[in-house]
């Protein structure tokens, strides 16, 4: 499955506040006609449609029309809960896309989403959740071969995990990929701290949990970026800011002679040091670590 971004630029079908994204919601389009696939779907969206969701996905391609901080006009209930505080993917069923394996896809983004967002499987809801609708209607009545039930149960399969001491094929996988994305790491099967410092940097990078472990939201950011080498969404890192990422953005710094605690505090003497890096390697000096930041920073720490 290839996982692209497609945000609605001018954005009218949604509330103005923040999703307090507690909930993920599953929908199916209800649109059987041939080419009414994910892509069909984001350009609906993105044309200016009446309704509103975050995913859409077929039996090849998951497209994100809006960030997830949306509130969109999905759920029937207004500005209830399901709108306000959930998640929505379309599932597509148009006829000719394989529906089991866009099932199967959304089932794959769904547990990515869950990872991204800390969200359990018991807030994995249907459309009906939330305003009683028949929707997804083809899960509802299990007729296609696969029921809510079964959906629901491959959410609780956990992925296979990677982390340091282990060896074999799945890391030298691994470090394939994380070069692939320039990471410059010896494939040598083992799971070694050069391995462990590049997976924290890329969940540094895209706002995942720091915590050197490759479990399914780790995999899913490094298939999104090995298939779409332009992808940018970097977590953007400032003044203020706090927790893990911020404590290796410092210890980042520190390795490269900037010298400031590592407290896991974007304070002002981490501001400064931002800034100096910038400032070192030519770039615009803001104090912000964004994408241009984020890759001088691998360039220097994994050239």
């Amino acid at each position: 499955m290839q996982i692209k971004k497609q945000f609605v630029q001018q954005p009218k079908a949604i509330y103005g506040g923040v999703n307090g994204r507690k909930y993920i919601t599953i929908h199916e389009t209800g649109n059987i006609k041939k080419g009414a696939g994910a892509a069909a779907h984001a350009n609906l969206q993105s044309r200016g449609y009446t309704a509103s969701w975050h995913w859409q996905v077929d039996d090849k391609l998951a497209i994100q029309s809006y960030p997830h901080t949306a509130q969109c006009w999905h759920a029937g209930d207004g500005r209830g809960v399901g709108n306000l505080q959930s998640i929505a993917i379309e599932i597509c069923v148009n006829e000719d896309s394989h529906y089991l394996t866009a099932v199967k896809n959304a089932i794959t983004l769904t547990k990515m989403i869950m990872a991204e967002e800390n969200i359990p499987p018991s807030h994995v809801v249907m459309h009906h959740h939330w305003s009683e609708k028949n929707c997804p209607t083809l899960l509802r009545n299990g007729q296609e071969g696969i029921t809510w039930a079964n959906f629901i149960q491959q959410l609780q399969t956990s992925v296979n995990t990677l982390k340091r001491g282990n060896t074999g094929q799945a890391v030298q996988a691994l470090q394939k990929d994380l070069n692939q994305l320039d990471y410059r790491l010896i494939i040598d099967g083992s799971f070694g701290p050069a391995t462990e410092k590049a997976v924290k940097f890329l969940q540094s990078m895209y706002g995942l949990t720091v915590d050197g472990i490759v479990g399914e939201a780790t995999k899913m950011i490094m298939k999104r970026l090995i298939n779409t080498p332009t992808e940018n969404q970097v977590t953007v890192l400032r003044y203020g800011n706090r927790g893990k990422a911020v404590g290796q953005l410092q210890i980042y710094l520190n390795e490269l002679g900037f010298k400031i605690v590592v407290d896991n505090s974007f304070g002002s003497k981490t501001k400064v040091a931002v800034e100096q890096f910038q400032k070192k390697y030519q770039l615009e000096v803001d104090g912000f670590v964004g994408p241009k930041t984020w890759a001088m920073f691998k360039n220097q720490i994994f050239a």
